[in-house]
């Protein structure tokens, strides 16, 4: 696709089918390819949808969950889930395996440098909440909340402007604010339990489960109380 205010989108079809969609205007480096796609299909919205239509639709009759509705607690799940989804591959068994993919395709990716520069920029993320508040809530033109992203954001130019772009959809104000929000209470909440993320794609996991799960993880022996508000 092209000329989009998204970067790439997932339209579930049912029956376990999902569309993806890639704006292509936009560049994008060789981890930035990987995390995408695992954003949008496994183990992410695509996955989400496809395990939530097996476990709560077809085998419990919960209507509801065939409905996505945005903005809403169901999208910071939902975008918690599938920002989440990159990071526990990337970082666990599976690297070797998609670092070789782009390897036979002529790619070459250092993936634990890019991993390190990743989490590095991960409180960048909060800069774009920021700038929907400053656009939105504080009478700052498009000008000046582009520059606060290529500043804080640490987002070129181009990317600033999408970013902007995207701010002035009527279904995307307050979006932005899934990303971070809903990473760091899915990434609380499962913690060192691979089972809890299994949970995430299984079952009607609500906001307020997310917290207390993530307090209750804060707890464990051992752990350090995360917050959920760092970077912000």
């Amino acid at each position: 696709m092209r000329d989009k205010p998204w970067w790439a989108f997932c339209e579930y079809l049912g029956d376990f089918r999902s569309t993806i969609s890639v704006n292509v205007d936009l560049p994008m480096s060789a981890v930035e390819l990987l995390r995408l796609a695992m954003h949008e299909t496994y183990p992410g919205h695509h996955t989400e949808r496809a395990c939530k239509e097996q476990t709560l639709v077809r085998r419990r009759g919960l209507l509801e969950e065939t409905i996505v509705m945005v903005p809403t607690p169901q999208s910071l799940i939902a975008e918690g889930i599938a920002v989440l989804a990159p990071e526990l591959v990337l970082d666990g068994d599976g690297a070797a395996a998609l670092t070789s993919v782009l390897h036979n395709a002529g790619i070459e990716l250092d993936l634990a440098h890019a991993r390190a520069v990743e989490r590095a920029l991960d409180p960048c993320r909060w800069a774009e909440v920021n700038a929907a508040l400053m656009l939105h809530e504080r009478g700052a033109s498009a000008t000046e909340t582009q520059a606060y992203l290529e500043r804080r954001g640490l987002l070129n130019p181009d990317l600033a402007a999408h970013v902007v772009r995207f701010f002035g959809e009527p279904t995307s104000r307050t979006y932005i604010l899934t990303y971070p929000a809903g990473r760091d209470l899915c990434r609380s909440y499962v913690g060192e339990e691979p089972d809890r993320f299994r949970r995430l794609l299984t079952e009607q996991v609500r906001v307020p489960d997310l917290i207390s799960g993530a307090n209750e993880q804060s707890r464990a022996p051992g752990r350090a109380t995360p917050d959920p508000r760092a970077g912000r």
